[in-house]
């Protein structure tokens, strides 16, 4: 005669099964955001050799994140710029992300790879080491590799991306809205978070945000990671926490 589990034994399976998934999900969510980081670390690598290639074809001249004398249309942005040097479109979207290439300015918002916004020209822009460069949106010249630490300058970072109209600028993140660091100005982080900021502080200003987006294997305390390509082409992922931390050693105010 076979003998039918007990209420007690069930209720023990199913404890046992709950605390084995609670243990394993965290291991596979880590696993899986890992692997994510690293394709989302060679994609971001393409696009540095295809911006240094650009640089090249433009007497050593960075691409601008925004050129504001170019038509919103088309040309304003970097991507479409530096696309021509590079694969696909494809490799401008961040993996698992819900983000698209940005070929207009009205779709602006929906990239997810954002480029170093102390790129971006206007010539009514700010002018390059003025004291006071917190909220600058651009510059008066476009700005040359010739000067710049390039294994440490950042040029490449994750970025949340999404509706225009609600404030995202996925296109560029801006390295002068971090808290500053007094003793290294020029290694003061943006705004870096594994959370989308942008949808945390929904209704500000989509201009006074542009942050960085530490989007694998996040976990809402900055231990998820975004890669950050360099002025070299080089890349590593760092988690959030390492960003911010004033001892980083990354040059972000590239200006």
């Amino acid at each position: 005669m076979r003998r039918a589990f007990t209420l007690f034994e069930l209720l023990m399976v199913i404890a046992i099964i709950a605390l084995l998934a609670g243990i394993l999900f965290p291991v596979i969510a880590t696993v899986k955001g890992s692997a994510s980081a690293s394709t989302a670390l060679s994609q971001m690598r393409e696009i540095g050799r295809a911006t240094t290639l650009y640089a090249n074809d433009q007497d050593g001249r960075l691409p601008m994140s925004a050129n504001y004398g170019a038509p919103q249309a088309k040309g304003r942005l970097w991507t479409t710029g530096v696309q021509t040097y590079a694969k696909s479109e494809a490799i401008f979207t961040a993996p698992t992300s819900e983000g698209k290439f940005a070929k207009s300015w009205a779709e602006r918002g929906t990239a997810t790879i954002g480029l170093n916004s102390s790129t971006a020209f206007n010539v009514n822009g700010c002018r390059p080491n003025e004291p006071e460069m917190a909220g600058c949106q651009s510059f008066t010249e476009a700005l040359s590799l010739d000067g710049l630490s390039s294994s440490t300058a950042a040029l490449l970072a994750c970025t949340p991306g999404g509706d225009t109209e609600k404030g995202y600028r996925g296109f560029e993140f801006n390295p002068y809205n971090g808290t500053p660091n007094p003793e290294k100005p020029k290694q003061t982080a943006p705004l870096v978070s594994d959370r989308d900021l942008v949808a945390a502080l929904e209704g500000f200003p989509g201009d006074q945000l542009k942050p960085i987006f530490a989007r694998y294997g996040s976990t809402g305390k900055d231990d998820g990671r975004t890669p950050i390509i360099f002025a070299d082409g080089s890349g590593k992922s760092f988690t959030a926490k390492h960003l911010v931390g004033k001892n980083s050693g990354i040059i972000w105010q590239l200006r």
